[in-house]
């Protein structure tokens, strides 16, 4: 565009012409004629070329989006495209700056009337958002994005809903986005039972207009609720059970319960309060729930928490415990109250009960089944930075140890480890694998033959994790790195067992350790006395000597700190930082390590390191498992790169 006053341009159009693009498809598959030559495959993003149908798509669903990357002559053209689906970010405002993550679909979210937080929802379609009386339809198609402050969807929440739901406007299927709780704070809370009746009291800051009650059944999966108000003191909780409620002021009240009659099962009854017309669940400041628990069985004279489970047991065949366990498992990962911990502790003893009994159970089926719970933390959206103190990974390691074949049906991508465990039976084809670059090229050139596996025409053979770091150097490419700034980004095919799946695993590893340096402090230090004194440990003396213990490292340890250019040293605690890191790193990869070894030699290498750690340490073995539940929760990412690593070297090289 030129003037009509002279020869300056004030506007230029450009188009980039792809030759051998046929057609694209629904926006996420392009069609090619022929694969283009310049295309720069190292720096696409979340990209896959499928061989058979001649076109490229996105590699991973749960990345937002993809791109490609084409070298024109001197210049890179970059393309960025939508990955679809729905996807949510949480944008929290802290000390002026805006932080901003992604959330999976379903979380929880803390909110009260003066919070800050924004939610933002990613989606294809047009749709509805609904919670309560709020509706609202957005044209996501034109839009992209729509921000909603959580603090002006308080007034929304009530005793009956309190999910924040999506409806697809072509499909017209609904899918909940987040549940949202408002914490009523309570002063002080208090039980006791007598005379055949449970008490429940509270107080609260604000005059309570009413309490809704919800009786959950962790036996048979049945929950009941209950509200009441100054207009309906009265009600039936269960068919046979009276709940009343005394106000013994305005701002405090007692609950009656009925015990007679009670039905058989493992109860834990929450309180939600409505208080200055909005709703919120009753805890504590730090966000902590306050809630009663009570267990009965059909024998009515079983009192003690064995004769319980005798009762409401026996008989009971493998998948309705397990489903049973599932239930317990999931209150589990809550925070609780102090005040209230003592009416709910006897859960502590039914989980560990009933993981001797799954532990003991043959079914491959069953083992997937606790594979997916182990890997279903709390939503740290509503307890951030508490540790849960229930590992059922680390309680129960044989759901690591499967052989890859069995992992086959597993196909879940909503975590890094199962998304790495979901990839453990494609390693069966090796070679394939390293064909298709599903797996980074890093790896391929750990093994002295690269040089011939690179062409197809040798098997690998004697892995070095010296070599392996030294193509992991040659591969780390800086520009890609930002990807790791995005809380949405998680390794895929093409990624695996490369620079920027370690980066992602560390990094998620850093984090959490700096996050609850005081939050479990005991434990922690329990945990490094362990990893220091392990990370001199040679598998050969629990894995006996062969050529799956014969390696010249067992971990990476590839990054290290960056020190600031203008003090140009490290401070002590920095170090001491860094040192606990590659002590925690070590760890991991040898006990991932010990679990795929497991997988090849029958339930011996597990026992035996164990064994080993128990010799070591003054520990019960119940603290023990704790310090491993610990270490698995902090590095859960980076257990999932050496689980992979060390299935693919022992595929290629040892099997």
């Amino acid at each position: 565009m030129l003037p009509a006053f002279g020869q300056r341009a004030l506007a230029r159009a450009s188009a980039v012409v792809w030759h051998g693009l046929t057609r694209v498809e629904k926006r996420v598959r392009f069609y090619c004629e022929q694969w283009p030559e310049n295309l720069e495959a190292d720096h696409c993003v979340n990209l896959k070329r499928i061989d058979e149908g001649g076109y490229y798509t996105f590699h991973d669903e749960s990345n937002r989006f993809f791109k490609m990357v084409f070298q024109d002559g001197g210049r890179q053209q970059q393309f960025t495209w939508s990955v679809p689906g729905i996807f949510l970010n949480l944008l929290t405002f802290v000390n002026q700056e805006t932080r901003e993550r992604s959330i999976p679909m379903g979380s929880t979210i803390a909110v009260n009337p003066t919070s800050q937080k924004v939610l933002q929802i990613f989606a294809t379609n047009p749709g509805r958002l609904q919670l309560g009386s709020f509706n609202l339809l957005v044209n996501f198609s034109r839009l992209g994005s729509k921000k909603i402050p959580l603090a002006s969807l308080l007034e929304y929440v009530g005793a009956d809903g309190n999910t924040l739901t999506f409806t697809d406007k072509e499909t017209e299927i609904t899918v909940p986005l987040v549940s949202l709780v408002a914490p009523c704070t309570a002063l002080e809370f208090a039980t006791e039972t007598s005379n055949g009746l449970r008490k429940v009291s509270f107080a609260t800051a604000s005059d309570i207009e009413a309490v809704k009650i919800t009786a959950d059944n962790l036996a048979s999966g049945e929950k009941y609720h209950l509200e009441l108000s100054a207009d309906t003191r009265q009600g039936k909780l269960l068919p046979e059970n009276n709940v009343t409620m005394f106000c013994e002021s305005e701002r405090k009240v007692a609950l009656y319960f009925e015990l007679s009659r009670w039905l058989p099962g493992l109860w834990v009854i929450e309180f939600a309060v409505l208080t200055a017309g909005r709703w919120g669940t009753l805890g504590n400041g730090e966000n902590r729930i306050f809630a009663d628990g009570l267990m009965f069985a059909d024998d009515e004279n079983a009192k003690t928490k064995e004769e319980v489970y005798q009762s409401l047991f026996q008989g009971y065949g493998e998948q309705k415990t397990v489903d049973i366990f599932g239930r317990i498992h999931r209150v589990l990962q809550h925070s609780f109250a102090s005040e209230a911990w003592s009416n709910l502790a006897w859960l502590e003893w039914f989980w560990a009960k009933l993981c001797g009994r799954l532990g003991q159970e043959d079914n491959q089926e069953i083992w997937l089944q606790l594979l997916r719970l182990a890997c279903r933390w709390p939503d740290d959206t509503f307890m951030e930075g508490v540790v849960p103190s229930h590992n059922l990974g680390a309680t129960l390691p044989k759901m690591f140890s499967l052989p890859r074949e069995t992992y086959q049906t597993v196909n879940d991508h909503s975590s890094s480890l199962l998304s790495c465990i979901s990839f453990l039976p494609e390693l069966a084809d090796f070679m394939g694998v390293i064909r298709q670059q599903d797996i980074d090229v890093a790896l391929p050139g750990g093994f002295a033959n690269f040089a011939m596996v690179a062409v197809g025409q040798a098997e690998p053979e004697k892995f070095s994790l010296v070599r392996y770091q030294e193509f992991f150097t040659s591969r780390d490419f800086e520009e890609r790195r930002r990807l790791l700034n995005s809380d949405q980004w998680l390794p895929g095919k093409g990624d695996f067992l490369g620079p920027m799946h370690y980066r992602f695993a560390f990094a998620k590893l850093r984090k959490k350790f700096a996050g609850n340096q005081i939050v479990e402090s005991e434990i922690r230090g329990k945990a490094l006395s362990v990893v220091r004194k392990v990370s001199d440990f040679q598998p050969s003396i629990y894995a006996g000597d062969s050529s799956y213990t014969n390696f010249d490292r067992y971990a990476l340890n590839y990054l290290q700190p960056e020190i600031d250019p203008e003090n140009d040293v490290l401070t002590d605690e920095e170090a001491v930082q860094w040192e606990h890191l590659h002590h925690i790193e070590c760890f991991l990869s040898l006990f991932a390590h010990a679990c795929r070894c497991d997988a090849r030699f029958r339930d011996k290498v597990l026992p035996a390191l164990e064994r080993l750690l128990m010799e070591n340490f003054d520990f019960q073995y119940r603290d023990l498992k704790k310090i491993i539940g610990y270490l698995l929760f902090l590095g859960e990412e980076l257990f999932a790169f050496y689980l992979l690593l060390w299935e693919a070297v022992f595929t290629a090289d040892c099997d």
